[in-house]
Parts: structure tokens; C-alpha cells; sequence
């Protein structure tokens, strides 16, 4: 996708250059032409990163945040907010979070397939344990994971409670 954009600003470029060139010889078939390969080449650039947008938007998109479905218990939620599915290989995180059963949440996801639009739920902790517990649950870093088809992404995360309080 890229090398076709940089070959079309490439034939956009020479084509801006004979113009210039038909303008300096005075032939106006000349200009004529190569105007509209400038034209033609714009129309083919704003076709190829419409269509790269569009693909953008169909890749798996890993999210992970706090959930409060449940009332006095904290959960949190790995979702994938793209419509392809996502299949989570590892994550870099600076402070690896404990669930309320001990296991690190990290540990947990890795290996997990995440359909598009799904999301799975893990119990972080109980809501009167927030207060003196909660700055233990402040992780960034880098999750990565991979579509059906074996293509590779991945997102910055942060997860922080510090602000939410018990609700």
C-alpha cells in the first residue's frame, strides 16, 4: 500500500515537472496531458488511503479497562473494539496486576482470542478494598496480538483506577 503511494506521488511529481516544461516550450497538448496525469494520479492517491483507511478500521483493536457491571466488585475488561478477531501473543507492562484471586491479569490473557466486538471480564477486586489497594493497579506498557491471518499489531495500554474511587 505504501509503495504505491509513493510511486503515485512520484508520477504526481514528474508529471507537475512536464508540465512546467510544456510551459517553458509553449506546447499546449503537452500541458494538457500532463495536468491531467496530475489530476488522474490525485484521484488514484485519495482512492489508495481511502482504501487503506477502511482496512484500518476492519483490524482487531485491543482496549482495557475498568468495569463496574457487577456492584461490589471491580472488574477488568479486555476488549476488542475492531471487527476482526484478535488472538493476544504478550504484553510489556511496568506493574503486572493482580486479580482477586492472586493470578497476574497479564499472564491470564495471554493466547486468548477475542472476537470482534467481544469482550472478556476478569474480577480485579472487591469495591472496600479500593481505598488501600488501589494504587497497585496502575499498569502501562505495550499489548500485541495478531488478527486470524497471522498479521501483527499492537496498541500502548494504560490502566489506572487511582481517580475512579468506589462508585
Amino acid at each position: 500500500m505504501y509503495i504505491l503511494m509513493i510511486l503515485t506521488i512520484l508520477l504526481i511529481s514528474f508529471s507537475a515537472l512536464l508540465s512546467i516544461y510544456s510551459l517553458y516550450i509553449y506546447n499546449i497538448s503537452l500541458l494538457i496531458s500532463s495536468l491531467s496525469v496530475v489530476t488522474a494520479s490525485i484521484s488514484g492517491l485519495i482512492a489508495i488511503m481511502v482504501l487503506k483507511a477502511n482496512k484500518d478500521n476492519e483490524r482487531p483493536f485491543i482496549i482495557i479497562k475498568p468495569n463496574y457491571k457487577l456492584y461490589g466488585v471491580m472488574q477488568i475488561s479486555v476488549e476488542n473494539h475492531g471487527k476482526e478477531i484478535a488472538i493476544i501473543e504478550k504484553s510489556e507492562v511496568d506493574n503486572q496486576i493482580k486479580l482477586i484471586d492472586g493470578e497476574i491479569f497479564f499472564d491470564q490473557i495471554k493466547g486468548m482470542v477475542i472476537p470482534p466486538n467481544a469482550s472478556v471480564t476478569f474480577f480485579l477486586m472487591h469495591m472496600n478494598e479500593y481505598n488501600k489497594s488501589h494504587k497497585n493497579y496502575t499498569s502501562k506498557g505495550v499489548i500485541y496480538y495478531k488478527n486470524i491471518e497471522g498479521k501483527k499489531f499492537q496498541n500502548n495500554i494504560l490502566f489506572n483506577i487511582e481517580k475512579l474511587g468506589p462508585t
